[in-house]
């Protein structure tokens, strides 16, 4: 019987600590991309493709101004990251 419980406790524990680390990153993620990090990436062309539109070319300004913002923590993100550090060490909690 107690095999029994240590194994269902440690499947728990092992559970909450993967899904904590997920909603870690998956917080942070979304933090990094409201950020602007990904601002001013381009579109990859053909090796054979050498015309090049206009339209794809992004002011630098404008990408300075959007990269230089400081970083929006929302509520989603302050939720995710509380609830993932909470899984996390409730399944320490657990095994210890």
């Amino acid at each position: 019987m107690a095999r029994f419980v240590s194994r269902i406790t440690l499947f728990t524990s092992n559970f909450y600590f993967m899904l904590g680390m997920f909603l870690i990153i998956v917080s942070l993620c979304i933090i990094v991309f409201h950020g602007g990090l990904f601002t001013g990436w381009r579109v990859f062309h053909r090796k054979g493709d050498n015309v090049r539109n206009e339209n794809e070319k992004i002011p630098y300004n404008k990408i300075g101004r959007l990269k230089n913002k400081p970083i929006r923590i929302g509520r989603l993100d302050t939720i995710l990251l509380l609830s993932g550090l909470y899984l996390s060490v409730l399944s320490v909690l657990i095994t210890i």
